[in-house]
């Protein structure tokens, strides 16, 4: 996924950080990416950006392989920053990425989980640990059984 998603929404030019490219029509270069601010002016909005917010490395991290690891990482634990400069509405792919990894991520954790926990189950389940519970069970009633019969031979004489 994190290879899709570096395919996808790499820049496809090479990106500058301390220099802004006004002729960008990349959707996925940080400078498109980073919030900016225009001024209304009578009810109509000014087309050039009066602030832009410089852009970082985070701004887009599937600019570098190992970023986008590391986005997959942040993502699986829950933190899907890395994708919230994308409108889902006009990208339906990253939208059928996300729920892709969502889904096969569970099963494959369930998966994991349930071999796991075979592996444990099949440990003790042999027969003398059966035959060692059954024991304890027997003996737990066998002391309530004169437990109770003691009460009644007490109320009996009392």
């Amino acid at each position: 996924f994190a290879h899709a998603f570096y395919i996808l929404l790499s820049p496809k030019s090479e990106v500058l950080f301390d220099q802004y490219n006004t002729n960008n029509n990349d959707p996925n270069n940080p400078w498109k990416l980073a919030p900016s601010y225009g001024q209304i002016i009578d009810g109509n909005i000014n087309s050039n950006p009066l602030m832009i917010q410089i852009p970082d490395e985070n701004t887009n991290m599937f600019i570098d392989i190992r970023t986008s690891l590391f986005a997959m990482y942040l993502f699986l634990t829950g933190d899907s920053s890395a994708l919230s400069n994308w409108s889902y509405t006009n990208n339906p792919s990253i939208a059928i990425l996300i729920v892709l990894f969502s889904l096969l991520i569970v099963v494959y954790l369930m998966n994991l989980l349930i071999g796991l926990l075979n592996i444990a189950i099949e440990e003790d389940n042999n027969r003398v640990s059966y035959l060692i519970q059954k024991a304890e069970v027997n003996n737990i009633n066998l002391n309530h059984s004169i437990s109770v019969n003691m009460l009644i031979y007490l109320n009996f004489i009392f």
